[in-house]
């Protein structure tokens, strides 16, 4: 029998609705329907559009689900895309209010800025301006087993990023080395060109990906380029660091109550 067609538009509405109310996901699980891939970025790109429309400024992509471990977790057999808004993004040492978010999980990455416009098919690694560390946020929740179509519906589960200030001009992929804290034990490392591998890896299927929906990498635009490290779930009070040989340090602390000012996702 065949399916009934969506009101797509409604969903991303909802979709927004629920995000602003630290819910992600709750219509759709209401809905109690198998969202497909390009339902799942129709509704993404719509959210953006009205994100967008109340003043939030994109600043670039993350990429996901791109090596073996987070597959595994999410059950996911490729890569995804989600987007950035500069009204999630925050230099390292910020301390949020983890009721902010639902189902806290980190992940401890390299992110990317570019020198300049990346297209299908031009150099990943001649576009890179600095290359850097992040502690990227997500809400780590879906509503039922994990789907494609869920998982680029909600943004790839991305909820912002932490950024050390300090950053490398170049990759380093011989001696690469990217340790994660939370609460003063490492809980996850990876070492090795594996890390900038995964960087130009990503950055290359991302530019192919927004080239055949009719999307680019703009020069300025910020690049998360997935991790070879699991997601992490974390406490709702707890102190978090990624640090890095070539690409900076960046520590964010989460508690019931924010000693900063916390960003309002709301207009």
């Amino acid at each position: 029998m065949a399916r009934t067609m969506l009101d797509i538009k409604s969903i991303a509405k909802n979709q927004l609705r629920d995000y602003d109310a630290h819910d992600p996901g709750a219509a759709l699980g209401r809905l109690g329907v198998k969202l497909d891939l390009d339902e799942g970025y129709r509704i993404q790109s719509l959210v953006c559009g009205l994100r967008q429309n109340r003043g939030e400024v994109t600043v670039g992509y993350k990429v996901g689900c791109n090596s073996p471990m987070p597959r595994r977790q999410l059950g996911i057999s490729h890569s995804v895309y989600g987007r950035l808004y500069a009204s999630e993004a925050w230099r390292s040492g910020v301390t949020l209010a983890s009721d902010s978010f639902s189902s806290l999980a980190v992940e401890g990455e390299l992110a990317v800025k570019l020198a300049t416009d990346l297209r299908a098919g031009d150099s990943a690694r001649e576009a890179i301006e600095s290359v850097f560390c992040v502690i990227e946020l997500h809400n780590f929740l879906f509503h039922g087993e994990p789907t494609v179509g869920e998982l680029t519906a909600s943004n790839a589960m991305h909820a912002g990023f932490v950024f050390a200030g300090e950053s490398s001009r170049r990759l380093h992929p011989e001696t690469e080395n990217l340790q994660i804290v939370v609460d003063g034990e490492t809980v996850a490392s990876a070492s090795g060109p594996e890390l900038s591998d995964t960087v130009i890896e990503s950055l290359t299927w991302l530019s192919k990906e927004l080239d055949s929906v009719g999307l680019d990498l703009k020069a300025g635009d910020t690049v998360l380029c997935g991790t070879v490290a699991p997601l992490l779930s974390v406490p709702s009070v707890c102190e978090v660091g990624v640090s890095t040989n070539h690409y900076g340090n960046v520590q964010c602390s989460f508690s019931k109550e924010s000693d900063l000012d916390f960003i309002s996702r709301q207009s």
